[in-house]
């Protein structure tokens, strides 16, 4: 951004490794988060591949109702999102998409289907604000392994793309 000659502010990651979005939305709750959130000029929420993909169940099978998963997670979304827009109500926020990390395993070729309806779901829970911008993902790691060494989150090329998509954006 800073090559761009775009103005930037100071850089603070409140990510939690393994997070869910119930951890996201506890931690939300923090004051001191809070803050952070509305001083901020863009906010980046990248949350949900665990609730999704991040158990050993949807790695060897989908759940019984796939729908109801998604729909779970996604109003959870919604509420952070929602947490978000309280804490900095003019702020640009940017919800990163999701990708198959398990796109080589058994089941990997029937989950692009679910990861496609999930970002398809997105897309249509946040096409009506304005400042919220969709950073798709999934093709980034379709057909390239960019995955980190533990097989599930992007490795420095996936995240160093997922940031290019940002800055495009701004």
């Amino acid at each position: 951004l800073k090559r761009r000659r775009m103005p930037v502010k100071e850089t603070v990651n409140i990510a939690v490794n393994g997070a869910r979005t119930g951890d996201l939305l506890r931690h939300l709750e923090s004051a001191n988060v809070r803050r952070l959130l509305g001083e901020a000029n863009v906010v980046i929420v990248s949350i949900g591949g665990n609730d999704l993909w991040g158990g050993t169940d949807w790695r060897t099978a989908p759940p019984n109702d796939p729908a109801a998963a998604m729909n779970d997670v996604l109003d959870r979304v919604e509420q952070v999102i929602r947490v978000v827009r309280q804490a900095n109500p003019g702020g640009r926020l940017f919800l990163v998409g999701l990708y198959n990390p398990f796109r080589d395993a058994p089941f990997g070729a029937q989950l692009n289907s679910l990861v496609s309806q999930w970002n398809s779901r997105v897309i249509e829970r946040f096409s009506d604000d304005a400042n919220v911008t969709i950073v798709q993902t999934a093709d980034l790691f379709s057909h390239r392994d960019r995955l980190a060494i533990d097989r599930f989150h992007p490795g420095a090329e996936g995240y160093e793309l997922i940031a290019r998509r940002i800055a495009d954006a701004l």
